[in-house]
C-alpha cells in the first residue's frame, strides 16, 4: 500500500482495516491506527526593534529574535528554533543564518544593509521543529537603514573582526556563523546611491 507524499492532514488520525475474505462466509481482518504528526503550533515570533542601523554602523543595532510560546504534543519535544533571513524576495534569494538549529527561542545579533529598492527591509524567519521533525514557518520584517560614517566594505571587516573575536572567545560556533553571514550579506550589498541604473 503506497500514498503520495502529503496524502494525510497533519494532526488528523486515519484507521485502515485489511479484511481477508478465506469463503465467501468466513472472514477475518485487522486494522491499524495512524496518527499524523502535527508541527507546533499557537506560538509567535516578533524581531526588535523593528528598525535599526546594519551592521557595521557607528552605532549598529543588535536586534532581538524571539519565538516564544510553542507547544506541540509532549512525546513530540524538544522543539527546536533555527532563526533565518532574506535580504530579497524571489525564488533566486538565498537565506542567511541568524541561529543555527538550537533549543533556545531566542537569539541576538545584528543583521547586514537592506537593499534600497525594497526600503532596506530585512525579512526574517522562524523555523520552530519539534523532534519528528515536522515545521512551522513564520515570518517578520525588519528595516535596516544604510551604514553611517564609514564605507560598507570598511563597517563590515570591522565589525566581522570583532564581532569574531568576541565569538571565539566564548566558543560559540553559531555567533560565529552568524557573524559571517551577515558580514557577507553587507558586503554583497548594492549602493545604489551614486548609480546611473542600479537595476543593471
Amino acid at each position: 500500500l503506497q500514498f503520495i507524499a502529503n496524502a494525510f492532514t497533519a494532526g488528523d488520525t486515519y484507521t485502515f482495516v485489511l479484511t481477508a475474505y478465506i469463503t465467501p462466509i468466513a472472514t477475518a481482518s485487522g486494522s491499524l491506527t495512524l496518527e499524523v504528526n502535527a508541527p507546533p503550533s499557537l506560538g509567535s515570533f516578533n524581531v526588535t526593534p523593528s528598525t535599526g542601523s546594519a551592521l557595521g554602523s557607528v552605532s549598529a543595532t543588535e536586534f532581538f529574535f524571539n519565538s516564544p510560546d510553542w507547544l506541540d504534543d509532549i512525546a513530540d519535544y524538544p522543539l527546536t528554533y533555527e532563526f533565518l533571513y532574506y535580504t530579497a524576495t524571489g525564488d533566486n534569494s538565498q537565506p542567511s543564518t541568524l541561529q543555527v538549529k538550537s533549543q533556545k527561542p531566542i537569539a541576538t545579533g545584528e543583521l547586514p544593509l537592506g537593499l534600497e529598492a525594497t526600503g532596506f527591509k530585512i525579512y526574517n524567519y522562524a523555523v520552530v521543529r519539534d523532534s519528528l521533525d515536522a515545521s512551522v514557518e513564520t515570518s517578520h520584517v525588519s528595516v535596516v537603514s544604510q551604514l553611517v560614517g564609514t564605507s560598507t566594505t570598511d563597517a563590515a571587516a570591522n565589525a566581522l573582526n570583532s564581532s569574531l573575536s568576541d565569538a571565539l572567545s566564548t566558543s560559540d560556533s553559531g555567533s560565529v556563523f552568524s557573524v559571517v553571514n551577515s558580514a557577507g550579506s553587507t558586503l554583497n550589498a548594492v549602493n545604489c546611491s551614486l548609480a546611473v541604473d542600479c537595476g543593471s
